[in-house]
């Protein structure tokens, strides 16, 4: 029983590897370092022939039900989907169900001190991946961009490939970051020891708050500094950050536009001029200016899409339009998670991929003490919110979204009474 403990633990710390240190797993033989061909089905295999309980618990059995609707549902009613877009939903439900599968292992055999040191080991990796990161952009502050984009074939290039080899983080761990704010910031406000003394803690936070922004996704930036404003207000202070929030929209309709246009350009001073940052901030200041009537530029594109995909979703509003002979009218919704999601597989596509993360959530709640769940819930909502905006992709916001969030609660688990946790 022990061996197969420190079996299941090795192929656990691969997973890590595989989502928040590329260094390694980039660098390793051609196979080896893949969590889609290898650690995955190595993994959904050994838990067949060991662990088969673990597909019998209700949230992992939920998602497990979702996965086999789709099979179902692509090739009747969603049949004439692209195929980026098939895969894609495919390649997703595959992430979320093996990581779900990886924390459900650790509730089913108690395995809470195996938990805990995966969570450690989590953190040190995604540091040594923030410091990668940080170099990378000094060497192009473009790169992460460069590598995310899939028109201009950068990743295919020398460059690409030098910052792929180096281990420098991606699209996915960018987005990643944002939902460890809030529950790092809740244990440096409990003056925790329990991951670094309260002063490397603050520094960690620092460094990963500057590798977002060195990273230059615009739309990260805004929302780890809402979720870091919102978890140093705290629960206590929830009533404030309400009538703070509240105030900002009544001052925002009462201002004149030209007020938000100067602080937009003076924050854009801030950056280099030939960054993204920069580009972006002013072309939000033009959007502002125009009264929201800007028909080009980033943020009026960004918007436009909502329109775009609602006109596409109400022509079939049940099953979605992903079966429409023109991928066009959907090629909007890679940018917009949520709302392409609702176009192109409906309300009952949505509904059938809410279904099993409503359990989660519920689960992970009912686990936590209110104060922990707090600040948990601000990273559920920062991830959701990710959707809005962005398309969300990728190993690493899912390894956060499933595994950390609810698995940094049992950091204290060493230094307290069990019964506090289980």
């Amino acid at each position: 029983m022990e061996k197969q403990k420190i079996y299941f633990r090795f192929l656990s710390i691969m997973f890590i590897v595989t989502a928040f240190l590329p260094v390694v797993h980039e660098n390793l033989p051609k196979g080896i370092g893949s969590f889609r061909f290898f650690w995955a089905p190595l993994w959904l295999g050994s838990l067949l022939v060991f662990k088969k309980e673990v597909f019998t618990k209700k949230v992992v059995f939920y998602f497990l039900v979702y996965g086999v609707c789709l099979l179902f549902f692509i090739p009747t009613f969603w049949h004439n989907m692209d195929d980026w877009l098939s895969k894609y939903i495919k390649e997703e439900f595959y992430w979320i169900f093996t990581i779900v599968c990886v924390l459900y292992y650790y509730f089913t055999v108690k395995d809470y001190e195996g938990l805990n040191m995966l969570i450690r080991i989590s953190l040190v990796f995604i540091g040594i991946t923030a410091v990668l990161s940080i170099i990378a952009s000094s060497i192009n502050p473009l790169y992460a961009r460069l590598i995310t984009g899939v028109s201009n074939r950068f990743r295919d290039t020398q460059e690409g490939m030098f910052f792929i080899k180096m281990g420098a983080g991606q699209y996915s761990f960018g987005q990643s970051l944002i939902c460890l704010f809030p529950i790092l910031i809740y244990y440096y406000k409990q003056g925790s020891t329990i991951l670094f003394s309260k002063r490397v803690l603050l520094l960690y936070i620092v460094l990963l708050y500057f590798t977002v922004i060195r990273m230059q996704f615009f739309a990260n930036i805004i929302l780890a500094t809402l979720a870091i404003i919102i978890s140093f207000l705290g629960s206590r202070r929830i009533r404030l950050s309400l009538f703070i929030i509240v105030c900002v929209l009544i001052v925002a309709v009462v201002i004149p536009r030209d007020f938000y246009t100067n602080i937009l350009l003076s924050v854009s001073t801030i950056f280099d001029k030939s960054s993204e940052n920069y580009h972006k901030i002013t072309d939000m200041s033009e959007f502002v200016a125009a009264g929201g009537n800007l028909e080009s530029g980033t943020t009026a594109n960004r918007l436009s899409r909502y329109s775009m995909l609602y006109q596409t979703f109400i022509k079939s509003p049940v099953f979605g339009n992903a079966a429409s002979p023109d991928p066009d009218e959907i090629g909007a919704g890679y940018h917009l998670h949520w709302m392409g999601k609702l176009a192109a597989t409906g309300i009952v596509g949505l509904i059938l991929f809410l279904w099993p993360n409503y359990f989660y959530i519920k689960s992970c709640i009912k686990r936590f003490h209110k104060n922990y769940a707090f600040f948990a819930a601000i990273s559920f909502v920062a991830f959701f919110a990710l959707g809005l905006m962005k398309t969300i992709s990728g190993r690493d916001i899912w390894f956060t979204y499933l595994f950390l969030i609810p698995g940094m609660y049992y950091l204290p688990l060493l230094n307290r009474n069990k019964k506090d946790f289980l």
